[in-house]
């Protein structure tokens, strides 16, 4: 409530003193300064304690003033009256409800300042959440772009031997078999060459949306580089991975680059080796890795000089 508010409406409780004080009958009379007790009220609700005080202790001249204005005996009404009585009760009544209005503004206010101390904390706690929430979805976009190649969407080199290594030592300890199969383009160069090196990446797309199509969940699909691509195939023998490797081949085969109205038929050549082919080893799995790494190396060139678009996997030597 504003202060004009409160004025006009202490000033209302003056003019309604006033107008109870003159239509009271003056056989009445003793009974008149009482009235008094209207604005003492409305000055204790509408402004506190020491207001209403101030205005109680005012009754005995307010009153003596309004009896003199009537042609009354005020001194009479007054001291004969009970107005000496009811003054200092004038005062105590609205000293209680000025005093109870100003713990009610009090506690209103503590209310109040509490509610917005928990609002500000809710407010807080929820800016706090996104700001959390932008940090980890930018964490995990970083983290995203940090393992995946940009141009196939498929994991980079990096990632993959990160996984593959992870991989062999888990299949040390549970005596689980590992392969893996690595797989070129065939005669990217020339392709490149014809159509250019857009139509090159576009190639390099399809190949890795038509194996990530046909490989399973668990397998760790790689762009190792160029034109070449990588899979390790967890709990997986060397015939399993001979038939993977090979639906990863029919696969691209039957998935050619549709670009500048041609439909361009890609194939690759596939080399398959696996952690069987080693026979027992002590190494770290680093190094076991590469050992798996060089015999896929070895079949895919067979594969290549046999005339392409093939699985081989290579012959320990």
């Amino acid at each position: 409530m504003s202060n004009k508010t409160r004025i006009i409406i202490f000033l209302v409780s003056i003019a309604m003193y006033v107008g109870a004080f003159m239509s009271m009958d003056m056989t009445f009379h003793k009974g008149q300064p009482t009235v008094w007790i209207l604005p003492v009220l409305a000055a204790g609700w509408l402004f506190g304690l020491w207001p209403a005080v101030i205005v109680g202790l005012a009754s005995l001249p307010v009153n003596a003033l309004m009896l003199t204005m009537v042609g009354a005996d005020w001194h009479v009404q007054l001291l004969g009256g009970g107005a000496i009585a009811g003054a200092p009760a004038t005062v105590i009544i609205g000293a209680v409800v000025g005093r109870l209005r100003d713990v009610s503004m009090r506690l209103n206010k503590t209310i109040t300042e509490k509610i917005l101390v928990e609002e500000e904390l809710r407010d807080e706690i929820e800016r706090r959440k996104k700001i959390e929430g932008a940090l980890l979805e930018n964490e995990e976009k970083y983290r995203t772009l940090s393992i995946t190649d940009p141009l196939t969407g498929l994991y980079n080199r990096r990632h993959f031997f990160e996984r593959a290594n992870a991989e062999l030592d888990r299949a040390a300890r549970y005596e689980t078999p590992v392969s893996l199969f690595i797989y070129d383009v065939d005669l990217f160069k020339k392709l490149n060459d014809t159509y250019g090196h857009l139509a090159g990446d576009l190639a390099l797309k399809v190949i890795a949306a038509a194996s990530e199509k046909v490989v399973r969940k668990i397998d760790i699909l790689a762009r190792y580089g160029g034109e070449e691509f990588v899979c390790m195939l967890p709990e997986t023998d060397l015939p399993e991975a001979l038939m993977a490797a090979e639906r990863v081949r029919h696969e691209i085969e039957a998935s050619p680059l549709e670009y500048q109205g041609k439909s361009i038929k890609i194939t690759a050549s596939f080399g398959v080796g696996a952690l069987s082919q080693l026979g027992p080893q002590e190494a770290p799995a680093q190094d076991i890795l590469q050992l798996i790494i060089r015999h896929a190396d070895d079949a895919l060139y067979q594969a290549k000089a046999s005339g392409r678009n093939r699985v081989c996997i290579s012959q320990p030597s």
